[in-house]
């Protein structure tokens, strides 16, 4: 696809701003997550991240599509004896047709919304700070969410695991550039242990 397609100047920047990025949340680990300061520093962050993966979240979304059949049905079509909603222009026939050609009415029958719920599971335990671990998992939480957003796929969890699950993200919660931000501020990469948490994961959604 054309905007894989870059520029030696454009491919420098993006790994400079990769850097900046992952230093930036090297040392939000000494400071302290509440202050008015590092919120304005994790939305600034978020908005980074989105450029990063710009390019990504637009090509991850054309596959999606392909992948994510539209699951709802909004769009109404006839022609039905009964339904949700007159074909005004199939009402003169009817009439002209002394009452008999009775097919006016319009249902929704072909899907054209998707409406799925999808989960994010994201490891905070002290293992993802080893080898840029934590940078790409932010850099893959971006890209995915945006490419959700775009193909507007419906509704979004996100939740941290390791000793605990927590879910950081409610699929009630419609996903915005503050809750990129909050997550960037929830994640610390700090438990010491990753269990199997399948029992607590479910228990957490529920």
């Amino acid at each position: 696809m054309e905007y894989l397609h870059t520029d030696v100047k454009e491919e420098v920047n993006v790994e400079k701003l990769r850097e900046e990025l992952e230093s930036q949340l090297t040392s939000w680990s000494h400071t302290d997550n509440d202050n008015d300061l590092t919120e304005e520093a994790a939305a600034e962050a978020w908005n980074q991240y989105e450029v990063l993966t710009s390019n990504l979240s637009q090509e991850l979304c054309e596959q999606l599509r392909l992948i994510l059949e539209p699951s709802q049905a909004t769009k109404l079509k006839g022609d039905y004896r009964t339904g949700k909603r007159l074909n005004m222009r199939k009402v003169i026939p009817y009439i002209a047709s002394q009452f008999r050609k009775d097919k006016i009415w319009l249902r929704r029958t072909k899907p054209s919304k998707r409406q799925y719920q999808i989960m994010l599971a994201i490891d905070d335990s002290s293992s993802m700070v080893d080898n840029h671990s934590k940078q790409l998992a932010f850099e893959s939480l971006a890209m995915i969410s945006n490419a959700l957003t775009l193909l507007e796929a419906g509704e979004l969890g996100i939740c941290s695991f390791g000793e605990n699950v927590r879910l950081v993200h409610d699929f009630n919660e419609q996903f915005s550039n503050h809750s990129g931000a909050k997550l960037l501020q929830h994640f610390t990469f700090e438990q010491k242990k990753t269990k199997n948490c399948t029992g607590m994961f479910k228990k957490e959604i529920e």
